[in-house]
């Protein structure tokens, strides 16, 4: 291949970044149906595809980035070299931002009189200009032992941050957390900076689209272990039998999908996403080959066409199918798609094909070099402009033609000076050389990887079976069935309407002390209602004892303590030890609510749940009791569904593994 079709293929890559960039950006500016019929009716069947498909997009980025990962790290000397290099790629734009996305949650979203947006803007450059100055100055002195020293000591934080939040936080009641308000900013500061949220449900993601980077740390993080074997593999089977290695991978990644949605406070981790990272792994492997066969088509003048209309034309079809079908966080929807990523980056690296050619016009790969600054800063720029989580209903067609056109001028601007302060400096420093690789110890750390990921895979498996008892506490969960008025109930109770709720638990086992109510907030966020019980919507719990009428605890908690989405708060209580049997009253009362100032609870009876805290030194004690709650969690485990589709999936996986003929070892 020429150096001129090279050039081209990474030109046309930055473009498809570019394109990617700009629709990731076009879908959280929260234009949605109800706006374009107000604005201009008829429109919103062209507008869907622009504003729909955003993660999507973030799908390709995903594909691009396994592309270029296999193109250029074939094999890899230091597992710990390797993320050290990743981790000085990504994380010093990503941890200034994060910070002041941080201060920019608590402090400008979250107020009902928006401050001056330009001072804001101002405050956030200058605040980069500071951080750019200081991680320039370290560039230019680090040493090989410093970088290692910054690695080793943001990752020893990330573990810290973790353990803290899923083994300490987790297991209290939600106003352990919520109460302390300064601790609540603080420690939602440490868990965004260091990637965590994905692991509870009590802290909120202060920037939408950090989401996406959770799948391509832990992607990069298995990289050498697992993929380098897996894609080596690839390389040496023959063409039939790679099909039943790529369809294991795909049983693989659905076993990880269903073990992860059913681990508690694991459900943000998304699994099945990479599945697009594995899809440009093998992209780059069979590229010169697809490549191949691609010119022998070209003769036929209809192959460009139609191979086109296949790269774009379900990027239309897949924001409609997810309206539709109102699951956009579909992962089966997402895997049924993955093939059209792969085909529009596949035409990206065809220089001669009419999607390369409009992917490399300069305004494109501009926004490329820059995406993603982009990607991590636009969302500030939206918020800024738009005032509020939604676009007002006073709006008029210049109002929001004018809201997109700066937003998108904002945020290449804003971009473009994060780009120049923190990211540019890694590319014209000594971090930004190839890793040096050593074929001797490469096949040793692949034996290695390939031991360490199959003991991770049974373990996540039978833990993810596990659904009683959650990764984030040792308590046994029994639903809805004990509810003792549950047909009273209704589906879901607004407290805007209504002031008070009764719901009577039959306790099913003994050590009744936590019922989880998944609960909403459903008002506007003001700093004047943050931390005062005296004008603020306010909800009491208070547990009592039915057959007795003995008040057990009673707590009261801010409408503010609880996220704008539905998620689980577990309300604690002292700990009823003989409860099995017994009637619990749970009354929620609601105090001063109004319609900027309320909460809900969505989906009941049947999500709601009690929770019966389990003595560990009691079950140490009694080898009874250990095997009776052996026995319970194996027994619920054969009769959980996921556990067939699990062996199902994995029939496949086993068959090729046992099936695939190694070469002998020459004597």
């Amino acid at each position: 291949m020429d150096n001129r079709t090279k050039k081209d293929r990474l030109v046309s890559l930055d473009g498809l970044r570019g394109l990617c960039a700009l629709m990731v950006v076009f879908s959280h500016l929260n234009i949605d149906k109800t706006v374009v019929d107000r604005v201009a009716p008829g429109w919103w069947m062209l507008v869907q595809p622009f504003v729909g498909a955003g993660t999507l997009y973030v799908a390709v980025l995903f594909v691009l980035t396994g592309f270029l990962m296999s193109s250029i790290y074939d094999r890899v000397f230091s597992w710990s070299g390797f993320m050290q290099k990743r981790y000085t790629r990504l994380f010093p734009l990503f941890i200034v931002v994060a910070i002041f996305q941080t201060y920019f949650y608590f402090h400008v979203t979250t107020q009902k009189d928006r401050p001056f947006a330009p001072a804001i803007i101002a405050l956030c450059i200058m605040f980069a200009i500071v951080c750019g100055t200081m991680w320039r100055v370290y560039i230019k002195y680090r040493t090989k032992s410093s970088g290692k020293a910054l690695f080793y000591g943001f990752f020893s934080m990330q573990i810290i941050t973790l353990f803290a939040y899923v083994f300490i936080v987790m297991r209290q009641p939600a106003d352990f957390i919520h109460s302390n308000y300064l601790f609540f900013k603080l420690f939602t500061g440490m868990t965004n900076v260091t990637l965590t949220f994905p692991f509870g449900t009590y802290i909120p993601m202060t920037n939408g689209s950090y989401w996406s980077l959770v799948p391509e740390i832990i992607y990069y993080a298995i990289y050498p272990l697992v993929v380098i074997p897996y894609i080596n593999l690839i390389r040496k089977t023959q063409a039939n039998r790679n099909i039943w290695l790529i369809i294991s991978l795909c049983c693989i990644l659905t076993t990880f999908t269903i073990a992860f949605k059913d681990l508690l406070g694991l459900k943000g981790l998304y699994p099945h996403f990479w599945l697009y990272f594995f899809i440009g792994n093998i992209l780059a492997v069979k590229l010169d080959s697809l490549q191949a066969k691609c010119e022998q088509l070209e003769k036929y003048k209809v192959f460009d066409i139609v191979l086109t209309l296949f790269s774009i034309v379900p990027f239309i079809a897949f924001p409609l199918l997810s309206s539709v079908a109102n699951t956009p966080n579909n992962s089966i929807l997402y895997m049924i798609f993955a093939p059209f990523p792969l085909l529009l980056t596949f035409s990206a690296l065809r220089s001669n094909s009419l999607i390369s050619r409009i992917l490399r016009t300069r305004a494109l790969v501009f926004v490329g070099s820059i995406s993603y600054s982009m990607y991590l800063t636009h969302i500030m720029v939206i918020e800024l402009l738009r005032g509020g989580p939604t676009i007002s209903a006073a709006w008029s067609v210049y109002d929001v033609f004018s809201y997109v056109a700066m937003a998108l001028t904002g945020s290449v601007l804003l971009a473009i000076i994060f780009y120049q302060l923190l990211e540019k400096p890694y590319f014209v420093s000594r971090a930004h050389q190839k890793l040096i690789h050593d074929p001797n110890q490469y096949g040793h750390a692949s034996s290695k990887g390939f031991k360490l990921f199959f003991a991770l895979y049974i373990l996540l498996i039978f833990s993810g079976l596990q659904r009683e008892y959650s990764l984030t506490s040792t308590t046994h969960l029994q639903s809805d069935a004990h509810l003792a008025n549950a047909a009273e109930l209704p589906d879901s109770v607004s407290f805007l309407d209504t002031d008070r709720l009764s719901i009577y638990i039959t306790a099913a086992d003994n050590n009744f002390g936590i019922l989880s109510i998944p609960i909403q907030y459903m008002g506007t966020r003001t700093t004047q209602n943050k931390g005062d019980l005296t004008g603020a919507h306010s909800i009491t719990v208070t547990v009592s004892d039915e057959t007795t009428g003995v008040e057990i605890s009673r707590n009261t908690y801010l409408g503010t303590q609880f996220d704008v989405e539905p998620k689980h708060y577990p309300f604690g209580f002292p700990r009823q030890t003989s409860s099995k049997r017994r009637v619990y009253r749970v009354l929620i009362e609601s105090f001063r609510a109004t319609t900027n100032d309320y909460t809900a609870i969505y989906e009941l009876p049947s999500n709601l749940f009690g929770v019966y805290q389990l003595d560990k030194m009691s079950l140490v004690r009694s080898p009874v009791m250990f095997a009776s709650v052996l026995w319970h969690k194996v027994s619920l485990m054969l009769i959980d569904p996921d556990l067939w589709i699990i062996l199902a999936l994995n029939v496949i996986p086993v068959a090729t593994y046992v099936g695939y003929k190694r070469p002998r070892p020459a004597y």
